[in-house]
């Protein structure tokens, strides 16, 4: 990006495709710019894997479109 302003529209973004594969996290901020995410204290590596590869594929598919 070439600014720092504030994204809301990618977090949204985001937000939707971590859903879609199943992985619940949150949004926040004053301009609901920020990934909110607490996994349980339980979660095993397997478990971090999994968030973590979800998460990469949804940034990368946003990153495609912004």
């Amino acid at each position: 990006r070439k600014t720092k302003e504030p994204a809301p529209d990618a977090v949204a973004k985001i937000f939707e495709h971590t859903r879609m594969y199943g992985l619940l996290i949150g949004k926040g901020g004053l301009y609901s710019n920020v990934l909110r995410i607490s996994p349980p204290l339980t979660a095993t590596n397997e478990h971090v894997e999994e968030a973590l590869v979800i998460l990469d594929h949804a940034f990368a598919k946003v990153q495609e479109e912004f």
